[in-house]
């Protein structure tokens, strides 16, 4: 295992940082090190954990792009194509089995409407104002004290009536 630091290693740590959602563990697998020497390179070099940091910045800043592309697709639908194969017995190969042979290529375009759900996420957190998802329930008036009479009018009669 390396264990003298060295920036060829922290470039790809940064580049897999970047890249993916990797734990520590698995970092220090692919690149040769242990997990305590990564920790210890954070520690001591300040350009190490300075990396890191950015790394995880832009792997940040790239998955919330996504996220965003990924939400307006579901709010705005979206077509794609799909092909669809039908094969046939063909010729026998050489061990006596039937090989198959397409009988049948289609391309179909399939739409995807858009989404209810993301479209009710959409409008909640970006046009708040105009769309809100809650509910409010106002009481008015002096309804805590109206119930508590009715509730010791109830317990006074209960009173009254039971024989001493």
């Amino acid at each position: 295992m390396q264990k003298r630091y060295d920036k060829t290693i922290v470039k790809r740590i940064c580049e897999l940082i970047e890249k993916d959602s990797y734990t520590v563990s698995e970092i220090c697998k692919t690149v040769g090190i242990a997990d305590s020497t990564y920790y210890k390179w954070a520690n001591d070099h300040v350009e190490f954990s300075d990396g890191i940091k950015k790394a995880r910045n832009k792997f940040d800043e790239n998955i919330v792009a996504e996220a965003k592309r990924s939400l307006k697709k579901l709010v705005n639908g979206y077509s794609y194509e799909e092909t669809k194969i039908v094969y046939i017995e063909g010729k026998p190969n050489e061990k006596g089995d039937p090989m198959p042979k397409i009988k049948e290529q289609v391309k179909i375009t399939k739409h995807v409407p858009p989404n209810l759900g993301a479209t009710i996420f959409l409008l909640t957190n970006k046009a708040e104002d105009e769309w809100k998802n809650r509910q409010n329930t106002e009481i008015s008036g002096n309804v805590f004290f109206e119930l508590m009479k009715e509730a010791s009018k109830g317990e006074s009669k209960d009173d009254n009536e039971k024989p001493h």
